[in-house]
């Protein structure tokens, strides 16, 4: 999966394992992403989770986007989990 990445895609993934998140402006200054959003969608076209959150500075009250990142192998196996939950669940009511 990793050599699917291009080079900004890996900035992006090196800094949100560090991080957590990636905002706009941390891509623009620190690794010379202008296109963020375009940087997210290559992600989802792999499989890739990306879930946003508008926030805004505590100070100057600016308005911006953090970008959370989940892997294709993640998503997959909490989705395994969710279905073995719901499972049990179904076999949980059926025997009462």
């Amino acid at each position: 999966m990793m050599s699917q990445l291009t080079p900004q895609m890996r900035s992006i993934l090196n800094h949100v394992k560090r991080v957590g998140y990636i905002t706009p402006r941390e891509a623009r200054d620190n690794y010379q992403i202008e296109s963020l959003s375009r940087r997210m969608c290559d992600f989802k076209d792999l499989g890739w989770e990306v879930r946003s959150e508008l926030t805004a500075h505590p100070v100057t009250g600016q308005r911006y986007t953090r970008y959370y990142l989940t892997s294709p192998e993640q998503v997959a196996e909490r989705k395994r989990q969710e279905q073995q939950q719901a499972a049990a669940e179904v076999y949980t009511a059926q025997a009462a």
